[in-house]
Parts: C-alpha cells; structure tokens; sequence
C-alpha cells in the first residue's frame, strides 16, 4: 500500500523528483567519468612506467665512461646506473628527431609495441616511436638515415615504440606538441664511432631525495657532471603531473555543486509534500501503522531518485565520459598532447562510496525535513496546520514601506516567510552565475592571453629561425644581417636563491640588443629589454620567492659552476617560464653568447632556406597562429563542457524553484485571483520574486566564480602564466542568462496559473 502510494507521489511530484534523479546523475556521472579517466591515467602511467623500468634520477653532462657507472653504483642509494648519448637531430624535411644511443638497457626501455625488442648491441637498428613513425608513413623493415657525430647513418627500422620519458614532448619552439614533425628513437652506441662517450647518465635511487646523492656523485663525476635532476625536473613528466591535477581538481569541483543543488532540492520537495500529506499522516498514525515504518516511507523519497541518478551516473560516466576524454587528452593514437598506449578502465573503491555518501546525504535531507511533522500525535496531525506566525520584517517598520507597490509588498515577506525555498533558490543561482562566469572568463583568460599578449604584444617578428646545433657565432651574425633580425640564446637553466638549497629548472632567453623583442611589465605593458638586464618571468619568481633586487644563483645545462645575478625585473610571458636577460648581462656572468634561434620581421625565403646550411628551421607569423588556432580549439571544447553543464544545472534549478514557489502558492494565487487579479499580474509577481532571487545569488556568484576560475587556471602549473580576470561583459553575459532562463521558466507557469482550480484550491483545506 505504501509503495504504491509513493509511486503515485512520484507522479504527482514528477517536476521535483525528475530534478533530483537530473542533478545526482550529473553529480555522479562527471565524478566518476573524470575521476575515473585520471584513475586510469595514473594505472597506465603506473604500468608502462614500471615495465619500462622508469629511473628516478638524471645527469647531465659530458665525457661520462662506463668506469663510472661502476663507480656510481658503488654509491649507497645508486643503482642500475645506465649511460647513453642523446643527440637531436634535424631532418631535411623539417624533422626533429631526439635520439639515444645506448650500450644497455637497464633502466628507462623502450617498450616495443611493433617488430623486433629493442638491442642495444644491434648496429644496424633504429626504434622509432610509434606516433611519429605513423605520421611519417613509416614501416618496421624501412630504412631511415640521421647524422650524428658528424656522420651519416643509414639504418633499418627494427621497430616501432613507446618510451616513458615521453609522455608528452614537443620542440622548444612550438607552442604545442607537432607529433608529425617531432619524434624520439633510440639506437645502439655500436652506430657510433668507438671513442664517443655519454653525455647523460640515468638511474635508480631509494634515497629520500635524489639531491641527498649530489656530493657523492660530484666526487665521483667531478666538472664533467653539470645537472642532477630527479623526475620533478623533467618537464616531459611534470606536464602529465600539472594536467592529472587539474581533471582532479575539476572531477570534485564540478560536482560539488550538482550534488549541493541535489540536497537542497530534496529539502524543499520534502517538506512541501509532508506538509501537505499532514492529514495523510495523522490517519496511517490512528489507523495503527508505526512510526518506524511512516519515517521509511517518506526516507524512500529521498532514496529511491537520488540511488536511481547516482547509480545511472555510476554506469553512465566510467563507460561513456572517461573513454572518450582519455581519447581526446592522452591517447597515443589520437591525442595532440599526451602519449600514453592504452587505457585501462578503473573503478576505484571511492566511487561507491562518494554516491553512498550522496544518498545518504538526500535521505538525512528527507529525514530532517520530515521529522518535525511526523514526530507530532495523530490527533494533532489530522487538523489543519496552524497558519505561520506572521512577524514584522525590518523593513515593514522603514517609512518606505507603505510606499512600495503591492506585488513588491507581497513578495518581500513571502521571501522572509520561507527561508529554505529561498535558501535553496539563492544557493541555486549562486552556483550557475559561478560556473557561467569561470566558463566565460576563462576561454576569454586563454584567448587574451594566447592572442592580445603573445600574439599581438610580444611577437614583435614575421619568423623566428632555427639554427642548426653549434653554429658559430660568426654565421649566424651574417645570417642576422641577410635578414636584419636579431640573434636570441635560448637554454634551459637551474634556479635556486641562496637561502635554499632547492634547485628548479626553468628556460632562459637572453636576447641579443632588445631590438626586435618585446618583454611585458607586470601591468601587461610592452618595453624592450635592455643589454644589461637580468629579468626573470612572474611564475619563476613567485615559486623562488624572490622580487626586483634580490640575487638568484644559476647556470645553463651543460656548465658546472653557479652564477650570481640581481634581478632586474620582473615579467611576465604565457607560456615559457624562468629568465629573460640581455646579452651583456649574461656575458658578464661568464657565459659566452650562443644564439640559437633568430627574429626578423622580413619573410624567409626558400631560397635563403635552401642556401644556408645553418637554418634547421623556421616558424612563420601565419605558421604560429594556426598553432595557437588548434591549441584554442581544445580549450574552446573543454569550456563548452563546462558551459553545457553549467546551462543545465541554471535550468533545473530555476524550474525546480519555480516549480516548488508555485505549489507552495498555489492557495494564496488562487486567492488572489478571486480577489480580482488577472493571471497576467500573478505571472509579474511570480517574476518578480524569482528576479530577486536570481539577483541575490548573482551577485553572490561573481565572487566564487572568480576563486573557481583563480583555482582552474593555477592548476595549470608553473609551466603557463595565463593572467584571470573577469570583465564585465562576461558578468553581465552571465547575469542575461541566468535571468533570460528565469523569465521562460516564469511563461512555464504562467499557463499553470491561467488553469488553476479556484475551488479546489481554497476548499482543499477543509
């Protein structure tokens, strides 16, 4: 019997339960869909890293033997230490190949995923990653020519592979990753002329900290050692770091508010069905049924939608969600950034856990607003609720009062008179003004970024060229003056202030007279850097704690001595973070000025490319752009995401407001109509208060829309300085929805109120 009776509430509630089934589901399927891509993420990661026996520690150098590898892995904390020979290689078609030649292989191994196991006494064999081998059109059994160490090699494509320092690698110059253009592979030492030594030695530590071995390996290495790095140094892994923090962050942020929104729904539902069903109480209490078994009966209606939407989410989110955006970020095949094989689905054990919290959350909702009607006596319960007490608001004793219309009037103590609904009604819009305005803002913070600060302020060049490795310093001057550019130095350095003993890696520019380029202040305004400055990027400063004045020590990879400077400045740049100095100042270092790239602001030619064997590469104005387009485009596909789902929850929860505001109503609307008020002046005051609501928790969403979007973008790392604001076209975007979606909810009821049964209505009490 009570079954039944709840179905048939069900029916006649469909509006309310429909909305908590809606937003549990929402809450629970993108829960587990982005929890469970970054669970199977870090399961691939995991796995792949572990077969390939992935070291923790790096060392970069020069003129490393194989006596001392012996001699590290007498180091206690040192073992399996491997030597190689990394090279990078610029193909005629405007190629880049990162190639290691190896003796052993120990530690860090290419993992086949077609042809032969990789050999590292094999001389004739090269293993070229799998990704960049299938944009190439390249076979296992083709043969493939490099020059290295001044010699060319002709070799044969033994197979095709996945290694996990490469999870996500891209040239220096581009500002995303060319998989086409950009491969790795890996060959034997035996390719190589007998006397060739390591430059790059890589092993395994169960120190606490890889820094801890420093002096030990300093004693054994001496200066042909310059760089000790463990995997938080290693910019191709810290990405795929940065990039799994930030789904995490959003597979709890997100659905945070449906869930919310979901209690608060049950709240008010609840209590206007108990409150009506008052007399239906009080009989199941005289005829005899317990207690215990009414509170079951209506705890069902809290568990019963909010267990259908949590367990359709469940299934609906790992099975659909997370394939599809594993595809789209992290798939070898078909992602544009991440390089991980395969993905394997995983169900961690929280997930049942997080939607038995939440249905346990919408029962205890259901329990609390039930239990004070139904702890009354039936003989209480079978009379008609008092009518609420209807004390003065504040603003009923202002001298203003009199003079504010009726409909205004009447809405002002209906809010004050029900708190929970307009609670929930504020709660509501506060969460959908927030998610609009982070989706809003923040597409509107990358493109600012990507397009008014990089593009327009800071490229200053038609083409930045690419010189070849080594290129002496008197060649690429009169390359310079062929094309009146400017010669930029380009490296990657160690940080660290002499408070700390913490070293971070992060890139240099330093540029050769400030002529061309441009470097932007800390308010985004654009200057030149002089000869003698030593500035270094907002991010690298604020993660060094350091400000203009101070002094920071560093050096270039590759050099073993620790320079002092003072900071000069400080500025900021999206995207590559750490020093950027004039060339005086980092000769007055002790460094001798290397350029490797140079800017021009007149077109390249083909024929200067075909004539100058010291141009690897050049990246146009219009070459760069398109980058920037397709980066734009997967950050437009990620806010759309966000915009969809924070169009939904606006919808659901306005009409659920409307919808619970209207039946709360429906007696004091039917009065108002027999009083002589048209169904037109009903519908303006029903607006009216929503309009109020709506403007309340706006206004309350500016502010946590602002930390959403603080919270989005600083998930990003260290590797991106991506400035958030929120202009006010995008809040006012943001209020014009949320308003627009309240007025058509509002035409929702107006017909409802057209239809209304003026008798039943007020003889229902009775």
């Amino acid at each position: 019997m009570l079954f039944r009776k709840m179905l048939r509430d069900f029916r006649g509630h469909a509006g309310q339960f429909l909305s908590i089934i809606i937003l549990t589901f929402i809450a629970m399927s993108f829960f587990s869909g982005v929890a469970s891509e970054v669970e199977g993420v870090e399961a691939a990661r995991t796995r792949f890293e572990s077969e390939a026996e992935l070291g923790n520690g790096w060392i970069f150098g020069d003129d490393f033997t194989s006596g001392d590898l012996g001699k590290l892995n007498e180091i206690h904390g040192i073992s399996n230490a491997q030597g190689r020979r990394y090279e990078e290689i610029h193909g005629s078609d405007d190629t880049l190949l990162y190639l290691y030649f190896q003796q052993a292989d120990l530690i860090n191994r290419p993992l086949v995923l077609e042809g032969e196991a990789y050999d590292p006494g094999d001389s004739e064999g090269i293993w070229l990653s799998a990704r960049f081998a299938a944009e190439q059109g390249i076979h296992v059994g083709d043969d493939y020519s490099v020059s290295a160490e001044g010699k060319e090699l002709r070799l044969r494509v033994k197979g095709l592979i996945w290694q996990p320092e490469y999870e996500y690698y891209k040239n220096e110059v581009d500002l995303e990753p060319d998989y086409h253009d950009t491969g790795y592979a890996f060959a034997s030492m035996k390719v190589l002329p007998e006397e060739t030594a390591f430059n790059q030695i890589v092993f395994r530590s169960d120190a606490e900290k890889v820094s801890m071995l420093e002096k030990d390996i300093r004693s054994v290495l001496g200066d042909r050692y310059n760089v000790l790095l463990d995997r938080s140094g290693i910019t191709n892994l810290t990405m795929l770091d940065d990039e799994i923090r930030q789904h995490r962050m959003m597979s709890v942020m997100f659905p945070a508010f449906f869930a919310v929104i979901a209690i608060l729904t049950t709240v008010t539902t609840m209590s206007r069905i108990v409150d009506r069903q008052r007399t239906q109480i009080g009989t199941m209490k005289a005829l005899g049924l317990k207690e215990r078994k009414i509170y079951m009966h209506y705890l069902g209606y809290g568990l019963v939608p909010s267990l259908i939407g949590t367990l359709l989410g469940l299934i609906v989110g790992p099975v659909s969600l997370s394939p599809d955006l594993f595809a789209m970020k992290f798939y070898m095949d078909s992602s544009t950034e991440y390089m991980l094989p395969e993905f394997p689905l995983v169900i961690p054990w929280y997930f049942p856990v997080f939607g038995a919290l939440m249905v346990l959350a919408c029962v205890t909702a259901t329990w609390l607003s039930c239990r004070k009607i139904l702890g009354i006596r039936p003989a209480q319960a079978l009379r008609p609720a008092q009518p609420k007490s209807a004390k003065k608001m504040l603003l009923e004793r202002m001298y203003f009062w009199k003079k504010l219309s009726f409909t205004t009037r009447y809405n002002l103590r209906d809010v004050s008179r029900n708190k929970v609904r307009t609670l929930f009604g504020i709660a509501g819009t506060f969460s959908c003004m927030a998610l609009l305005l982070c989706a809003f803002a923040s597409r509107a913070d990358f493109k600012g970024a990507i397009e008014d600060l990089y593009v327009k302020k800071l490229m200053n060049n038609s083409a930045m060229i690419t010189l070849e490795k080594d290129t002496d310093i008197r060649e690429s001057e009169r390359l310079r003056d062929k094309v009146n550019g400017e010669l930029v130095m380009s490296d990657t350095v160690e940080l660290r202030t002499s408070e700390s003993a913490d070293k971070r890696t992060f890139h240099m520019n330093v540029y050769e007279d400030g002529r061309i380029c441009n470097v932007l202040d800390l308010d985004f305004r654009t200057s030149k850097i002089g000869s003698e400055d030593f500035t270094l990027t907002y991010k690298a400063a604020e993660s060094l704690g350091v400000s203009v004045g101070d002094t920071v020590e560093w050096h270039i990879y590759g050099s073993a001595g620790w320079k002092t400077s003072r900071v000069t400045a400080i500025t900021r740049a999206p995207f590559e973070q750490g020093i950027v100095a004039g060339r005086k100042a980092v000769e007055a270092a002790g460094y001798s000025f290397t350029p490797t790239r140079l800017l021009t602001q007149e077109d390249v030619t083909e024929a200067l490319k075909a004539e100058s064997p010291y141009i690897a590469d050049v990246t146009t104005r219009e070459g760069l752009s398109s980058a920037l387009d397709h980066y734009m485009e997967l950050v437009n596909m990620v806010m759309a995401f966000m915009l969809v789902f924070a169009l939904l929850l606006v919808f659901v929860v306005l009409y659920s407001l409307g919808l619970l505001s209207f039946e709360e109503r429906e007696k004091e609307i039917a009065t108002l109509k027999v009083l002589g008020l048209s169904s037109r002046s009903l519908g303006r005051l029903m607006l009216q208060q929503n309009i109020y609501v709506a403007l309340i928790g706006a206004l309350l969403g500016i502010p946590l829309g602002k930390m959403m979007l603080s919270a989005l973008v600083n998930s990003l790392g260290d590797s991106m300085d991506i400035p958030t604001k929120c202009s006010p076209g995008y809040i006012v975007l943001a209020f014009a929805i949320t308003f627009t979606v309240s007025v058509m909810i509002n035409q929702l009821f107006s017909g409802r109120i057209r239809k209304l049964n003026l008798v039943e209505e007020i003889k229902a009490a009775e």
